[in-house]
């Protein structure tokens, strides 16, 4: 059993999608061999999550206020 590395559930056994239990993994990061990192696994859903994520903070901040 693998689970996912950000939501802790192993996709084979909680996703309903015949074709994601098949490939479950959106991203799998293996780091270079003998840097002693951990491989990291995210399912599909935490995929899209972390891929929004890093689209919202490549968006502008709003300005600010002015000073009263």
């Amino acid at each position: 059993m693998v689970i996912c590395n950000r939501c802790k559930k192993d996709p084979v056994e909680t996703e309903t999608s015949e074709a994601l239990k098949a490939a479950p993994w959106g991203i799998a990061i293996q780091p270079p061999p003998g840097s002693g990192l951990p491989e990291r696994r995210y399912c599909f859903r935490c995929t899209i999550q972390l891929f929004d994520e890093l689209c919202a903070m490549t968006l502008p901040l709003p300005p600010e206020p002015p000073p009263k």
